[in-house]
């Protein structure tokens, strides 16, 4: 099940989302962490635009059912490679983060971020009001019951 957790990058601390369980190709893929990477990816398409995920529309990705498929993995791909020059690895994956008592430095340029933790700070920007995972919730709130 996915998680709400505080996040704290330098002096940053947000509220934002975890995974339990590995996203991905090869990973465990649980109905609840897959419908949170297939929301987040749908509101950032919707948001940002769609090439951060090298599809032309979105119904190229998949819809928020939390069933996961190859097209996700592909997607999760796509991101990671669009942010390569700030991620640990492009492998297809979301692994979960440990952010528990945690303060990630991420100030100079060779500082790399997990993709989950890279997820959460596009969602901080999309919502510079505050609090993004409630207002989130608003537009995906089938997402809460799996939230723990």
């Amino acid at each position: 099940m996915p998680t709400k957790e505080l996040i704290t990058i330098d002096d940053l601390e947000l509220s934002g989302f975890n995974v339990s369980e590995s996203v991905g190709i090869g990973g465990k893929n649980e109905e609840g962490d897959v419908m949170l990477i297939q929301a987040i990816f749908y509101f950032l398409g919707a948001r940002d635009g769609l090439w951060i995920f090298d599809v032309k529309s979105l119904a190229e990705l998949t819809p928020v059912d939390g069933k996961y498929s190859n097209r996700l993995g592909r997607n999760i791909l796509e991101y990671q490679k669009t942010k390569d020059h700030l991620l640990v690895s492009v492998d297809g994956l979301i692994h979960p983060a440990n952010n528990k008592d945690r303060i990630i430095k991420f100030a100079g340029l060779d500082d790399k971020l997990m993709t989950i933790t890279s997820l959460h700070l596009d969602m901080a920007q999309a919502f510079p009001y505050g609090d993004y995972t409630t207002d989130f919730l608003r537009f995906f709130p089938d997402l809460g019951i799996w939230l723990r």
